[in-house]
Parts: structure tokens; C-alpha cells; sequence
């Protein structure tokens, strides 16, 4: 399953897209202990680093066909790509680089693009664990958008505020208690001016975190809203000992 995601790196805007079961679909990675990267220069970058709409479909299809022409034999594993400061960044992980950078200039002369590559080894994966796999909020991040485009295909109008549930689990009951009593009469108030209250508790039939607690918030559906308070959640529940589960919400016209 491959995602998109953005973060800023080093003060640079960067678009990600990483196969999430890279590991999961090969046999073992110590065979394949080679990174190797093609870096291909953007022709019209935008004021931000990135592509515009019509470059990066283009190099993704390039890099499909990249992929198809590395991954012959089972060769190589296309984990992930970066786009920023002006370049399209490719990453694979190879049982042998002998070879590769042929079938890679044959690809990059047809489509007209300045390029450099490099193979050095990471038997680890450390780039793709580090630098391409996405972080905990990152990946809460990525799953709220697609619950937020179910949400728009319905036809609802994420500006709209509308009650949303947030789930924190606990593995005991007391620190539940304790959680519960930092909301200060069941409410609880965070920067950014989102009030949280209390909704009631639950309990799970699972192996490491089973108590549960639901909190509300009036908010809008906009991802960069969604990602900032699930952000201010996730660093709430390290405080306490908690694991943010994720959240639910019905549509807007739903809730009047």
C-alpha cells in the first residue's frame, strides 16, 4: 500500500509517498542491503520546492516504469520517493547495484530529464525506517484523510463544525482515573482554544490497552485542523501513560 504525506524538513516543505509494506512483501531484507537513489531535477518547481500537478504526474509515471524495469527478477523494492527544493527523489533497495545505473540512463535519456544516482549500502533500511516511513502522528495524519474523504463524498461541507469524538486507551483503570481527573470537571481546555469533555468511558477487549475514554470537541473537518488536534492528543496521552486510538464523527447536517 503506497501513501502521500507532507512534513517539513530543516525548514523545507517535502512531499512524501512510501510503500508501507515494503518489509511485508519481500522474503527478508538482507537480501537486498543496497540503497539506491535516482535524483531528478524538476524543470518548473514550484515557489515551495515541489512539483506542479502536471511535472509530478509525469514523474510518477516515470518512476513506475522505473520501477517495473529495476524490479525485473526481483531485483530491487521500490520503497518510497521525496519532492523537495527542486528535486524528485527516488528510492529503491537492490540485492546488487551491478547493472542498474545502465537500465536507469536508457529510462532517463527517453524522458528528457537531468538526473544523478548513487548506491551505498544500508543493510538496516535506516533511510526507509527513518526518513521515508511515516511517524505516529504522521500515520494518524494519513488515516484521517481518508476518513475525511468519505466524509466529502458524502457531500458534506467540511468547514462546518460538528461534534467529533476522540478514543485514548489506557492500559489500567487507573490511569484512566488519573487522565480523567486532569479534565478538570470533565473539561478540559488546550491551546488553539478546542475544549475537550468527557463523554464517557469504555472498555476494549484487548490485550495491552483495554480502558478507554471518548472525549468531544467542536470542530471543524479541514485536515489541518483534524492534524493539529490529534497532534495536541497524542502528546497528551505520552504525558499520561495513553494511546490515542483515533476518532469518529457523523456528518455536519447530521448533528442539527
Amino acid at each position: 500500500m503506497r501513501e502521500f504525506y507532507t512534513q517539513v524538513e530543516d525548514g523545507r516543505l517535502v512531499k512524501i509517498e512510501v510503500e508501507l509494506e515494503a518489509e511485508e512483501n519481500i522474503m527478508d531484507m538482507a537480501i537486498y542491503p543496497w540503497l539506491y537513489t535516482v535524483f531528478i531535477k524538476l524543470k518548473s518547481p514550484l515557489e515551495n520546492g515541489l512539483a506542479d500537478e502536471d511535472e509530478e504526474d509525469f514523474l510518477l509515471e516515470c518512476k513506475d516504469r522505473l520501477a517495473l524495469k529495476l524490479e525485473e527478477k526481483e531485483k530491487a523494492v521500490y520503497v518510497g520517493l521525496k519532492i523537495t527544493d527542486g528535486w524528485f527523489e527516488i528510492y529503491f533497495y537492490l540485492e546488487d547495484p551491478k547493472g542498474v545505473e545502465n537500465k536507469t540512463k536508457d529510462l532517463m535519456g527517453a524522458f528528457g530529464y537531468k538526473y544523478e544516482s548513487n548506491s551505498v549500502k544500508d543493510k538496516k533500511w535506516n533511510l526507509y525506517e527513518v526518513n521515508l516511513y511515516p511517524s505516529a502522528k504522521q500515520a494518524h495524519h494519513i488515516q484521517s484523510k481518508h476518513i475525511i474523504q468519505e466524509i466529502e463524498e458524502e457531500g458534506d461541507d467540511l468547514t462546518k463544525p460538528r461534534e467529533v469524538e476522540h478514543y485514548i486507551l489506557f492500559q489500567t483503570a487507573s490511569l484512566r482515573e488519573k487522565f480523567e481527573e486532569v479534565l478538570e470537571d470533565k473539561t478540559l481546555t488546550i491551546e488553539g482554544d478546542f475544549a475537550f469533555t468527557c463523554k464517557g468511558d469504555f472498555e476494549r477487549d484487548e490485550e495491552e490497552y483495554t480502558y478507554g475514554v471518548a472525549l468531544g470537541v467542536v470542530q471543524t473537518l479541514e485536515q489541518e485542523q483534524i492534524n493539529q488536534i490529534t497532534d495536541i492528543l497524542m502528546d497528551l496521552c505520552k504525558e499520561h501513560h495513553g494511546h490515542y486510538e483515533g476518532w469518529s464523527t457523523s456528518l455536519a447536517d447530521e448533528q442539527h
